[in-house]
């Protein structure tokens, strides 16, 4: 998933300099964010896990 969204932000970076998309950088930049975002996530959801079975203890 981190190769695929690297390759995504390169392309279109690569597309926006070249004029061939006119998006914004936040549209540009999304693969990135949204691969830090579901990074996030699993770290929460892992965090959450790890307290609800020391509490169980």
């Amino acid at each position: 998933m981190k190769l695929l969204a690297i390759l995504l932000t390169v392309l279109f970076v690569a597309l926006k300099i070249t004029s061939y998309i006119e998006w914004s950088w936040f549209w540009v930049f999304s693969p990135a964010w949204i691969f830090v975002i579901w990074i996030i996530f699993l770290c929460f959801i892992i965090g959450l896990d790890t307290v609800m079975k020391d509490k169980k203890r």
